[in-house]
């Protein structure tokens, strides 16, 4: 699925300085809103920003600086113990 919605968010950026994580809002999923979620990540569903008309990227390889993609995952699923954690 593609999305062309632009939609302004309350996120501040500045500029050459390294941010690793930062929570804009927490919200609890109900069961439907949960496996919803779940699909979305099996899907590898990306969501791409823009600032000041430039997308923003991630690195994709840490041990090579010149490697990136647009946007970011949704959520990331990784098997720990034969069990999917999400």
């Amino acid at each position: 699925m593609l999305c062309s919605v632009l939609r302004n968010l309350p996120l501040q950026f500045q500029m050459r300085v390294t941010t690793v994580c930062n929570f804009v809002c927490r919200i609890t999923l109900n069961e439907k809103t949960a496996k919803e979620f779940k699909e979305m990540i099996d899907d590898e569903y990306q969501v791409n920003m823009i600032l000041d008309d430039l997308p923003l990227v991630t690195k994709t390889n840490h041990d090579s600086p010149h490697l990136y993609q647009l946007g970011y995952f949704v959520g990331h699923k990784v098997r720990f113990a034969n069990v999917s954690l999400y």
